[in-house]
């Protein structure tokens, strides 16, 4: 009976809870006789003699190194990316002899004991006497298209599989394609083999083959050597790294946060894919030459190398690479001629200065890894769990980014790799490893080996980070290069994408913004122009109310640039005030009427008004107008209008508490008008309904959107402004075919009020042709519930600042856009341009979050009175010398040049050393079950911590619980970004133009936090007791709260084997590893455990 069988046996009795042990030779049962299945015990008495000699090789069993024990955790699948071994595949073809090939390698196996490995479980290892897997495939007289089909069908199983850990865990097989030509495919796990074993393996391996002699003697003990790194832990080295690595807790910093296509845990079936950066002898020669001229060792120079890359693609300026160093104890004289798992992981600290050259920022990595070189006797998989449990996170523990790099190391020669033959097939994996980068140097030169899990990155991403690294490393061999503070990362094929969607360059006659709306009313006067509930204004009408009210501002002295404040609630009087205000040459100011007084004070006082248009009781204003009074003049005023002239002063909030002005001027408006007439065949037959107030932007397209085409504007009752029952009405009775607004009022717009009795309940109006959107993220459900009701619509996403005009992107949404996925932000329109990058300037890469910055006609000249503030936003730029606006939009380029918008900056939330941007959450939250609008934000905790609260309005009266929100969010989003708390509301709390308001929400809202009970009965209590010092030992800590949810406290998989272990000895009962995430906490393990017990 083979190994594998008797472990299996075992398995399956000790399932039974029958454990089988060996006393004087003979086998000793314990356990109930009910639980021993006759089938069992009947092969356990056939093959007693392989149980007994299998139990007591057990016996005689070894500890795990740390790295080998979190390789074994690493492997059970209970963990994101952990279906797989870390494993590698090579595949060489030759010509080989195959008897003295297999007989080589028995020599291999023979002398180096760590190849003889059988593991046990995460805690005990033993040297068995097996024979090495040597399998040979003969295809010799198959046709060469079926031969191919049969190698790569090899190559698919072997460069995947999973070697059992019982062994051996290295595996050989030959495949015979002629009688001179095979193809050798070797496997090899790294519970056996480190990187610079790997060399050692392939160079004494083929020295035997080509000597037909065996290795020398005398090979070093892989367990004496566990052993002697053991009794490390006893000495003053130990506790000074020790004691090193712990004051660092706080300094290091989280591994790089990569923009991934998908959840880690989300990967069903781990597929690894290679790619190569290569550099030629002559090349990798001056490099290195240049690299020493800085003081920097050849390993410090491709690792600056690559952090500089990642840092590029999003991990910014402080993360974490986990790197490999070698704990060969060198007592024995063959050592470093051994092979086995030597290497343990060490935590690099990246500082990415954006000040410093790059020959400056590779020296300080340099000295930074020196230093913990010098500090490597203290585990890194000791450091990793230090750190989750000082930050009370276990993703924060996570390193899944490597650095694997043998330049340098003792004995290594990179040739090795193709002593055999060239390599025509490579292939490494590491379990919840994500990105492994590993170097080596041959005969050849450089050779760079990235393996990675090829679904958690988007389509191109990993091709476009291998070319930046090719590219980066070859400029390096310019010794001019070193003195850079920043490179050129960006692929080409991303920078002609965005070079094809800045291409907007239009040219247009300038037409002040007055004019077109006065040939309308000079050709065709009886037009309707406004309309209401209550009436309306002709063409003719506006015009002439209009200009006697800019022959009055004439008349007070008002010229071309001063402010005019329109004071004003909503009514037709606001459009000829506005009117009235450009044919006097002015600036508009709009002034809420309804603002508190201390603020109408500050506005009028800051914008300097020279007078004000008002339709409400204006005292203590200075020379106003009412335009109640309905006065009229047929004496138009023809202003002499430039592009450069200000047309409007728009205040938008400010950070400071007040608001600021935002200077837009005629050539900006007079842009977007004449491309979204253009863009959205805007006629005199359409009719706008002006939802939006005339202080938000979005107006600024109602007004001169339709009166520049000869349109109608469409304007809701003051007093039922905000009421979607009069604007269904309204709208239907008009025949209004355009609504701008921003989505929350697009949805309640399309969503009947259910209040209503039926017959009076109305959906979109019939007439309506045109949606557009804006000010605020679309839900992607959204355009979903428009289509439905009206398949005929165009519903479009537009996007913009104040500052950039209205609108300066937009995207066109199509009726099949799945609802699951976010809607783009979209493409620069006519005469814009626009950048995404990161806070150093850097273009980002695709897929990479960075600031939106806007270029073009549609940058607005600053703010009023306000030169700094516009100096920090408005800048130019450093290579073209264009003026760029920072819109403080957080976005990031998809491949094909569109943008994506996650947010703002300023929403941005950080929990536990992990970047959330609310956008992200919020589009998914919106997909949930139960949920119409979401919104998160993040809430302090008494403890001086922070959760994320989800903020919802639901589509129904039912309602999810937080369990059941988290368990529909955790199928697209990392267990980081799930909500704490839920808050439920009625409806959003918006702002006077329309949006959410987020500082508003958590003053509001009914909280339901789904807290488990608390309670225990007296049978738990005990059971509670015994568990929390159970735990409390297990995780290092004194004390524990048995409420305490055991991830959040620092809890990983191999404190959960720990704990697990110890409630198998003191309590007899078995849990799977699973179980830690299920219970999660001592109070519902102890309840477990206790209804298990009666």
């Amino acid at each position: 009976m083979n190994t594998d069988h008797v472990s299996d046996l075992l398995d399956r009795l000790r399932h039974s809870r029958v454990e089988v042990s060996v006393v004087d030779g003979n086998l000793k049962l314990e356990g109930p006789r009910t639980a021993m299945p006759a089938a069992l015990l009947a092969r356990l008495k056939e093959h007693k003699a392989d149980v007994v000699a299998y139990l007591e090789e057990e016996a005689a069993a070894g500890s795990l190194t740390p790295l080998q024990r979190a390789y074994v955790h690493g492997r059970s699948g209970m963990f994101a990316v952990s279906d797989i071994a870390n494993q590698t595949y090579h595949e060489i073809e030759g010509s080989f002899d195959i008897d003295r090939l297999r007989e080589s390698l028995a020599w291999m196996f023979t002398a180096h004991s760590a190849l003889r490995l059988s593991v046990v479980d995460a805690q005990r290892q033993f040297v068995t006497d097996r024979e090495p897997p040597f399998t040979v495939t003969d295809l010799t007289g198959v046709d060469p298209v079926t031969q191919r089909q049969l190698r790569m069908a090899t190559r698919e199983r072997r460069s995947h599989l999973v070697l059992g850990l019982r062994g051996p865990l290295v595996d050989v097989e030959v495949t015979v394609l002629d009688h001179d030509r095979h193809v050798l495919h070797i496997n090899h796990d790294g519970l056996v083999i480190d990187g610079i074993s790997m060399f050692l393996f392939f160079d004494q391996w083929h020295r035997c083959y080509e000597t037909g002699t065996p290795p020398e003697p005398g090979q070093m003990d892989f367990l004496d050597h566990i052993s002697r790194l053991e009794k490390e832990g006893e000495t003053d080295r130990y506790e000074r790294a020790r004691r090193y690595w712990r004051d660092r807790l706080d300094e290091i910093p989280a591994a790089p946060d990569l923009p991934l296509a998908i959840d880690p845990s989300a990967v069903e079936q781990t597929r690894t894919t290679q790619r190569r950066v290569e550099l030629d002898c002559d090349q990798w020669k001056v490099l290195r030459a240049n690299a020493q001229a800085h003081g920097i060792s050849d390993a410090a120079a491709t690792l600056a190398a690559w952090s500089e890359v990642l840092s590029a693609w999003g991990a910014g300026t402080d993360f974490t690479i986990n790197t490999t160093v070698s704990q060969r104890v060198p007592s024995h004289p063959k050592a470093m001629q051994a092979i086995g798992q030597f290497s343990d992981p060490m935590l690099l600290a990246v500082n990415w200065e954006p000040e410093r050259t790059f020959g400056e920022r590779a020296l300080r990595l340099h000295q930074q890894w020196r230093s913990d070189l010098d500090h490597r006797h203290y585990s890194g998989v000791e450091v990793m769990r230090d750190l989750a449990r000082h930050h009370g996170s276990a993703r924060r523990g996570s390193a899944p980014y490597t650095f694997n790099c043998t330049l340098g190391a003792v004995g290594v020669d990179g040739g090795a790799l193709e002593a055999f033959g060239p390599e025509c097939f490579t292939l490494s994996q590491t379990p919840q490893v994500y990105l492994d980068v590993f170097v080596l140097e041959s005969d050849d030169g450089l050779q760079i080996r990235l393996d990675a899990v090829e679904q958690l990155f988007s389509a191109g991403m990993l091709e476009a980070i291998t070319e930046a690294l090719q590219r980066l490393l070859v400029t390096l061999t310019d010794p001019n290069a070193w003195h850079q503070r920043r490179f050129d990362l960006l692929p080409a094929s991303q920078r002609r994408a965005r070079k094809e969607a800045n291409d907007t360059q239009v040219t247009r006659v300038f037409t002040p913004l007055p004019e077109a709306f006065i040939r309308h009313a000079d050709t065709d006067g009886d037009r309707p122009a406004i309309l209401s509930s209550t009436g309306g204004l002709t063409y003719r009408e506006l015009l002439e109310r209009a200009a006697a009210a800019a022959n009055w501002l004439i008349d007070q002295g008002i010229s071309r640039g001063d402010r005019v404040a329109l004071l004003m609630r909503r009514g037709a009087e606001q459009y000829v005030g506005i009117i009235a205000t450009l044919l006097a040459g002015a600036v508009y100011v709009p002034i809420d009427a309804d603002l508190p007084a201390r603020r109408r004070e500050f506005l009028l006082r800051d914008a300097g008004a020279r007078a004000v248009l008002t339709n409400v009781e204006a005292n203590n204003v200075g020379p106003s107008w009412d335009l109640r009074d309905a006065h009229t003049s047929s004496d138009v005023p023809r202003p002499d209008i430039s592009e450069d002239d200000l047309s409007y002063l728009l205040y938008t909030s400010g950070t400071t508490g007040e608001p600021k002005g935002v200077m837009v001027n005629h050539g900006n408006v007079a842009n977007v008008v004449a491309d979204c007439a253009e863009r959205f065949r805007i006629t005199h037959h359409d009719r706008f309904f002006a939802v939006s107030a005339f202080t938000f932007d979005l107006s600024v397209w109602d007004v001169f959107g339709a009166l520049s085409a000869g349109a109608a504007l469409v304007v809701p009752d003051a007093d039922r402004a905000a009421d979607p029952t009069h604007w269904r009405q309204l709208a239907s009775r008009h025949g209004a075919t355009v609504w701008n607004s921003v989505p929350a009022i697009v949805r309640l717009l399309a969503e009947p009020d259910m209040a209503l009795p039926a017959e009076e309940r109305t959906a979109l109006p019939e007439s309506l042709r045109l949606i557009m959107m804006s000010g605020d993220r679309i839900p992607s459900n959204l355009p979903s519930t428009l289509y439905a009701q009206r398949p005929d619509l165009t519903v479009s996403s537009l996007g913009g600042p104040t500052e950039t005009t209205i609108w300066n992107i937009t995207h066109p949404i199509p009726v099949d856009h799945p609802t699951d996925e976010p809607i783009p932000y979209g493409r620069p329109n006519s005469n814009n341009r626009a950048h995404i990058r990161d806070r150093f300037g850097r273009d980002c890469p695709d897929w990479v979050p960075g600031e939106i910055l806007a270029a073009g006609t549609g940058v607005t000249p600053g703010y009023w009175g306000a030169p700094e503030a516009t100096a920090r936003k408005y800048t130019f730029d450093e290579d073209s010398g264009e003026r760029l606006f920072h819109t403080g939009d957080l976005g990031r380029y998809r491949p094909d040049g569109t943008i994506e918008i996650l947010g703002r900056m300023d929403f941005q939330i950080k929990l536990n050393g992990y970047r959330i941007e609310a956008g992200d959450v919020e589009t998914h939250l919106s997909a949930c079950e139960g949920v119409a609008q979401a919104a998160v934000t993040a809430e302090a905790t008494p403890g001086g911590g922070a959760v994320l609260t989800a903020h919802v309005v639901g589509n129904g009266s039912h309602r999810p619980s937080l369990r059941s929100i988290r368990d529909q969010l955790g199928r697209s989003v990392p267990d980081y970004m799930l909500p704490a708390q839920l808050v439920w509301h009625d409806h959003f709390p918006v702002n006077r133009n329309g949006k959410v308001d987020r500082t508003a929400l958590s003053r509001g809202g009914q909280r339901s936090t789904d807290s488990p009970a608390t309670e225990t009965n007296p049978a738990d209590a005990q059971v509670e007791k015994r568990l929390a010092s159970l735990w409390a030992e297990a995780m290092g800590r004194e004390d524990l709260d048995v409420t305490a949810d055991f991830t959040e406290i620092g809890g990983d998989s191999i404190t959960a084997v720990r704990i697990l272990a110890a409630v198998r000895t003191q309590f007899g009962v078995t849990l799977p590893l699973d179980a830690m995430y299920a219970l999660r906490t001592v109070r519902h393990m102890a309840h477990h455990l206790a209804k298990e017990d009666s």
